[in-house]
């Protein structure tokens, strides 16, 4: 940290940001016993969207900041805070093109506001035997879903989901070096709660509901090289409860782990990780009620099991190659008691998952095979490079355990990041994104054209059709001046050089007349794909 104040700020055509850092209460000590660093960012999207001609207006605002004050030469207190503002709405207009149209009708307005704030203490024992860490934070997400028939006027509310959720932890961590021995402890607690008032039209139903529990664990793990450090073993155990679900106990969700990692000489090494983890249920699934009563209270925490086997090569003081096979298994995870569909295979557009009855009856699967090379700036340039083969797949309520692929099912993720520094201050990076067909739930078009804007998904059509691959590249070009107190830095961004369009579903939009007004009889009509577009950016970052 630097012992006079510094910032930093940058600007781009979709978002803007600035950064300062620097001493507090610095005084006549040659460094200061406090030091800040707090970022902020605004979004420019719902500006360049206005004069483009999109209805869409995306308009977020996000910060960060963070306080270190170090008391003596063993206790240290760090106070940090990160939240967001979030504002997505839609402008009417007149003689739009049915692509824009279909926007303009099915876009739903989002209010979304987050923060989360805390402070930690952390004391290092005078006689280097340990330190521990004690942590007190708080953290809110307030967040206002609508869908109005007509979005123009914001009339004809269909749907409405206002909720916040607001949870305050404890968490105290005692870390002891003993024999060779690393060995943490700990404990954390956290009161949640979670208040929810939808209101559902077209489904017919509405609840207000608001919960309020408490959830706690209790962890333990030890680390310690052998053989002459060439083998590192860490040991971990942790298990959790809570006061809403039923049933349920620390015995329920006691998870083991553990992690190997071996030395092959100086530039082999062979890693292997073997674990149980459990997670509670979002608060979309635990608040959602009928009839006054909570539905979901007898679920269970989703179970996951991996398995992870790896080898990695040192290739030189710059860079390594590795490969690293995995399985994970699924269990309790929630399933859809309205159409059997697991929630693994929901989820992919702009909705409320987990905002119905469902029962702990799931489960899944997910194996594959990665590899990953990376190199840090050496020789001028720099670069992570990977791929990953893979399956995920979950089961519904059919009882048949017939396994669907989950909507994040690709089979393949491929993507490289790097650069290369050429001469006075110059610099060529590029980002280069790659993703398989995904699994895709038809539109029930009966039920649209009733319930129009609203779209219907026909999830007894599952995997009947798929979207396109990801294909993207990025690339960026910057130009540095360094003078004496000031740097700058000049940027010049195209994304999507390959002209590729993004994968999305087939979409339809209610038949317009050349008034733009609604036919008679309702029909849909097909949207055809987007087209590809070439997204030029320039920015500059400004350091003081």
């Amino acid at each position: 940290m630097s012992t006079v104040p510094a910032g930093n700020f940058a600007n781009a055509s979709s978002v803007g940001a600035n950064t300062v850092n620097g001493p507090l209460f610095k005084g006549r000590d040659a460094e200061a016993k406090t030091t800040y660093i707090a970022s902020v960012r605004r979004s420019y999207l719902q500006f360049l969207f206005e004069v483009i001609g999109l209805p869409i207006r995306p308009d977020y605002w996000d910060y960060q900041y963070k306080v270190s004050h170090r008391i003596n030469e063993t206790n240290t207190l760090n106070i940090i805070g990160v939240g967001s503002i979030d504002n997505f709405t839609v402008e009417p207009a007149t003689d739009l093109p049915l692509s824009e149209q279909s926007i303009l009708d099915q876009t739903p307005f989002i209010i979304q506001k987050s923060n989360t704030t805390g402070v930690s203490w952390r004391k290092r024992f005078s006689d280097g035997r340990g330190f521990m860490v004690s942590t007190l934070s708080n953290n809110f997400l307030y967040n206002d879903f609508s869908r109005y028939a007509d979005n123009s006027a914001r009339e004809g509310r269909y749907f409405n989901n206002d909720s916040r959720e607001i949870e305050t932890k404890f968490r105290y961590a005692l870390t002891l070096f003993k024999e060779g021995w690393q060995i943490t402890t700990g404990f954390n607690v956290q009161q949640s709660q979670y208040d929810n008032k939808t209101e559902d039209v077209n489904a017919g139903f509405s609840y207000d509901t608001s919960i309020r529990f408490k959830k706690g664990g209790l962890f333990a793990s030890a680390n310690r090289d052998f053989l002459r450090d060439k083998l590192n073993v860490n040991l971990g155990l942790r298990a959790d409860d809570d006061t809403f679900l039923n049933n349920q106990s620390l015995l329920n969700t006691v998870s083991p782990r553990l992690s190997l990692s071996y030395s092959l000489g100086a530039q082999w090494k062979i890693n292997g990780t073997v674990g149980r983890y459990y997670k509670l249920p979002p608060y979309t699934i635990l608040g959602y009620q009928t009839a006054s009563t909570l539905v979901n209270k007898d679920n269970k925490y989703v179970r996951a099991d991996h398995v992870v086997l790896g080898l990695e090569r040192i290739l030189g003081p710059a860079a390594n190659l590795s490969v690293e096979g995995f399985i994970k298994r699924y269990a309790n995870y929630p399933v859809s008691l309205l159409d059997g569909i697991s929630l693994a295979n929901k989820g992919a557009d702009f909705e409320v998952l987990g905002n119905e009855a469902v029962s702990s009856i799931g489960t899944g699967r997910t194996y594959g095979a990665e590899v990953l090379y990376q190199q840090k700036l050496q020789k001028r340039f720099y670069g992570i490079l990977s791929y990953t083969f893979f399956f995920s797949e979950f089961s519904g309520a059919d009882g048949s355990g017939q396994y669907r692929p989950s909507v994040w099912d690709s089979r393949h993720l491929a993507s490289f990041t790097g650069g290369y520094k050429l001469g006075r201050n110059w610099e060529v990076s590029t980002r280069f994104r790659f993703a398989g067909s995904t699994p895709s739930v038809p539109t029930d078009q009966a039920k649209t054209l009733q319930l129009y804007p609203q779209v219907v998904l026909d999830y007894d059509r599952l995997g009947e059709e798929s979207l396109g691959s990801l294909n993207q590249l990025d690339i960026r070009i910057d130009k540095k001046w360094n003078l004496k107190k000031v740097s700058l830095d000049l940027f010049l961004e195209f994304q999507n050089v390959l002209m590729t369009s993004a994968p999305e579903p087939i979409q339809y939009v209610l038949s317009r007349d050349a008034q733009g007004n609604p036919v008679e009889p309702r029909q849909l009509t097909r949207l055809p794909a987007s087209e590809a577009a070439l997204i030029p950016t320039i920015g500059f970052v400004l350091d003081l």
